[in-house]
């Protein structure tokens, strides 16, 4: 699957040679989520919200940019936005997201503090095991989320990047889990809201 990848996105870029477009050609490599690939002892991806499957690959090329990295939040709500910057062109009306042109620009800059998740899985109404609605945030030290089974997670993502210790359990954590979990309620609130930018 790797191999027949980096194949297919060859073609394209080779064509964007061939055609005359490569100096005129955002180049754009993401993908709408991750895999479990076994961590947790866990396949697939359905209502688990770990890092293996919300850290997402996202590669963006521009014509004459040296490569940077960085470790700015992105959320894929902000790829609309960056497009239009990108484009020159101004964003709609209630659109939601930021533009990641900031951080292309200078890696240590940040648009975003957090980033919101919020699954459905309509399995669930015929007799799935797995909850209904899920609903995280995470942050460069945490990642919080609650479940409509009435289960809840909280992970140091600094201190336990492999996120095995659930905080959320643990009396010690009580005010760590009552901040992140009014965080998520202000996110959804804020995304909720037309006309306000998440």
């Amino acid at each position: 699957m790797i191999e027949m990848m980096d194949q297919g996105i060859g073609e394209v870029l080779r064509a964007l040679d061939r055609l005359g477009l490569a100096k005129n050609t955002v180049v754009i490599f993401t993908s709408d989520h991750g895999d479990m690939f076994g961590d947790h002892g866990l396949m697939l991806k359905a209502t688990m919200h770990y890092q293996g499957c919300l850290r997402l690959p996202l590669l963006i090329a521009r014509p004459g940019e040296a490569g940077l990295r960085t470790q700015s939040l992105a959320s894929s709500m902000d790829l609309a936005q960056t497009f239009l910057h990108l484009a020159g062109a101004k964003p709609f009306v209630y659109m939601q997201g930021k533009s990641l042109v900031p951080v292309l620009n200078d890696p240590h800059r940040s648009v975003r503090d957090h980033c919101l998740v919020e699954e459905e899985f309509p399995l669930a109404l015929i007799g799935s095991p797995l909850p209904l609605h899920t609903r995280t945030i995470y942050t460069d030290r945490y990642r919080y989320s609650q479940y409509s089974s009435g289960d809840v997670e909280l992970y140091d993502l600094v201190n336990d990047p492999d996120e095995g210790r659930n905080l959320a359990i643990e009396s010690d954590y009580r005010n760590q889990r009552l901040e992140v979990s009014e965080r998520l309620s202000a996110a959804m609130m804020s995304t909720a809201q037309m006309g306000v930018s998440a």
